[in-house]
């Protein structure tokens, strides 16, 4: 109870625990929770463990950087990284960068990620409206279709007036 009460305060305490405490998934979910790269101070079982580093992942998204490359590659792990941490997305494999459901938790999180999207990311309604809702000037990285949508202008508009400069459809649809 004295290492859970410390690590709640400073997940960097972790790294001084027994062995058997640092192997515990209470005690390093909560160091975690408090510090994400507490998990370096973590048993391996635990640096494996997918409820420990969704936990970790999303106090900090970057520590997708020090789990291994078959965890990196998790959804759910993904998922929470990029939400607290959008620009995480840029280090993700393809195949998830592809995934709307993680792409859009990333642009929620931070516009700009729009601009290292594939095309077909950047033509997606659905994703350019997130993140343009997040950040109006997002709508430069958008490809054409998105810009000539009302909802996604209109979105962006709220957010920045200025975006318009961006909008296709400034001059036929009343905007």
């Amino acid at each position: 109870q004295v290492v859970t009460a410390a690590v709640t305060q400073d997940g960097c305490a972790l790294q001084y625990a027994s062995d058997e405490l640092q192997n515990s998934v209470q005690v390093v979910t909560a160091a975690v929770t408090q510090r994400g790269f507490a998990l370096l101070g973590a048993s391996d079982e635990m640096r494996n463990n997918v409820q420990v580093i969704v936990a970790a992942a999303t106090q900090n998204g970057l520590v997708l950087h020090i789990v291994t490359e078959g965890l990196q590659n998790n959804e759910q792990i993904v998922t929470a990284a990029v939400t607290q941490n959008g620009l995480v997305l840029q280090y993700v494999n393809e195949g998830l960068q592809s995934s709307e459901q993680i792409v859009t938790a990333a642009v929620t999180q931070n516009g700009l990620v729009l601009e290292f999207l594939s095309n077909t990311m950047k033509n997606n309604e659905r994703v350019v409206t997130a993140a343009v809702t997040q950040y109006g000037r997002a709508s430069e990285y958008a490809s054409d279709e998105p810009q000539n949508n009302n909802q996604v202008v209109t979105a962006a508009a709220t957010k920045n007036g200025g975006t318009l400069e961006y909008a296709s459809c400034r001059k036929t649809s009343g905007l």
